[in-house]
């Protein structure tokens, strides 16, 4: 096999020059950040989504972006028209977005994200607990900004690209044979050398490429979220909007079972809440049935609080429809995103979804969007089945110890070991260690790819490099994951 080096990690392709033709699936920011990273790598793309249109922050907008780029798990019988809510970017993946059109997309995901410097987390009496330095996300690090302007962004700019992005078009058929894989949509055969499935949580595509659908089960825990503008003046709500000005401010409360985060976006021009509580049975009890999104409920769980006061002054204000209550699901890692025929593979939401907690979904669907784009240039189209594989050996192993972290963490929030807190007090931030988010996949993927393809072609195992280290007594994920901070 030749591999074309020629384009590095910093550098882009002419248009159209790889040869390879490439289908996406879903114009979430997975799908997004796919279709233009095939493109900077010469690739030819045609993308589809089922949305009638894209528009602006809290109307309508593509399917893959109802389950939020946090990685929000839910059954489809929960999809609303909620977009106006906040999405982290951490630094892994604000490095792939700040090459896109000489920076300036970059330059404009600045304008419109948040000044963040630190998350203050309290207990439920108000109590300073610790001061979380949010390392990745901070100003000149990642971004925090509405998910609906993210997605608008990144949809403009993948249009001023020329890439070829089909609305309004249902998926009726997947297929693939030794040389091609495509789709039929609305009765049109569409063929290419890969079709590249980023249709979310409930991806329709998953069963026609790996050939099973995997269990979906409970976390143990559900979660309100709202969203709101201060348009209006929010009165009562000066303990939290104050000093916008000069940064955003992030409010954390944990609570036995229950614990809420407040952050301003924009200066203090919208506000974005979750509430997150443990709820065993709430899957099963709500799968017929969608739990009715009222801020009563979340208040609720916080009656005996003596800071639900000042909670309650603010989110008090949020509108009905802006306000969403469902539980957080979870799927155990895959062990392959690839089909049969090695032609069709997915990504993002549709091979890992996070929870919440992790600030790594969004993150990871653009990383794996950007290794796609690299193995497929090196591989070449003659060997468009072996870069897929390849893409799968990369960025399987890092997404399913990042899958697994969430979960370690939500379950660790929603069972706070309080003494032990008493005596560290940081064991209520959230680690961060280097290899996650001060990532270069791009960098990573051109150094690594030969060596993942003498694995394969050897049927060796392949060891991929910047994870944790190894456990040698049986420490925890999480354990692990504060020694490498």
């Amino acid at each position: 096999m030749t591999m074309h080096v020629e384009v590095g990690p910093d550098s882009t392709a002419p248009p159209h020059s790889s040869g390879i033709k490439v289908i996406i699936i879903g114009l979430g920011i997975g799908g997004l950040a796919a279709a233009i990273e095939c493109h900077r790598k010469g690739h030819s793309v045609i993308a589809f989504d089922k949305a009638q249109e894209l528009k602006p922050v809290g109307l309508f907008i593509p399917s893959s972006l109802f389950f939020p780029p946090s990685r929000l798990l839910f059954p489809p019988v929960l999809r609303s028209e909620f977009s106006g809510d906040g999405i982290a970017l951490a630094h892994n993946a604000v490095r792939v977005i700040e090459k896109w059109g000489k920076g300036t997309v970059g330059q404009e995901l600045e304008r419109l994200s948040s000044r963040l410097n630190t998350t203050v987390i309290y207990d439920q009496t108000g109590r300073f607990i610790a001061e979380d330095k949010l390392d990745g996300f901070k100003a000149g690090e990642g971004h925090l900004l509405p998910r609906g302007e993210l997605s608008q962004v990144m949809y403009k700019h993948a249009k001023s690209l020329g890439i070829d992005m089909r609305l309004a078009s249902e998926v009726d058929e997947y297929w693939e044979d030794e040389n091609s894989a495509g789709v039929i949509v609305d009765g049109e055969k569409i063929t290419a050398d890969c079709v590249v499935a980023c249709d979310g949580v409930n991806s329709k595509a998953r069963r026609h490429i790996i050939g099973y659908e995997p269990e979906l089960r409970s976390s143990g825990s559900c979660v309100f979220r709202g969203w709101m503008t201060t348009e209006e003046p929010l009165v009562g709500s000066h303990w939290l909007l104050s000093h916008t000005d000069q940064a955003d401010q992030v409010k954390v409360f944990a609570g036995d079972g229950v614990h809420v985060l407040l952050s301003t976006i924009q200066h203090g021009k919208m506000v974005f809440w979750l509430c997150t509580h443990k709820d065993n049975d709430c899957y099963d009890r709500k799968k017929e049935a969608p739990p009715t999104p009222e801020v009563d409920g979340m208040i609720h769980l916080i009656r005996d609080w003596p800071m639900r006061g000042q909670i309650e002054s603010t989110i008090r204000k949020t509108l009905a429809k802006n306000v969403m209550h469902y539980p957080l699901l979870i799927r155990e890692a895959l062990s392959n995103w690839r089909s049969k025929g090695g032609r069709m593979v997915i990504i993002g939401d549709a091979a890992h979804p996070f929870l919440p907690v992790s600030g790594q979904g969004a993150a990871q669907a653009i990383e794996d969007a950007a290794v796609l784009a690299i193995t497929l240039h090196l591989a070449g189209k003659e060997e468009v089945p072996l870069a897929l594989h390849a893409l799968e050996k990369i960025r399987l192993p890092r997404t399913a110890l990042l899958q697994r972290s969430s979960l370690e963490l939500e379950r660790f929030w929603l069972n706070i070991d309080w003494p032990e807190v008493e005596k560290c007090p940081e064991l209520l931030t959230i680690p961060r260690p280097k290899w996650i988010h001060g990532h270069d996949c791009q960098t990573h993927a051109y150094t690594e790819f030969a060596k993942v393809v003498s694995a394969i072609q050897m049927r060796e195992e392949y060891h991929p490099l910047g994870g944790p280290r190894d456990s040698t007594n049986g420490e925890s994920l999480l354990a692990l994951l504060r020694q490498d901070t």
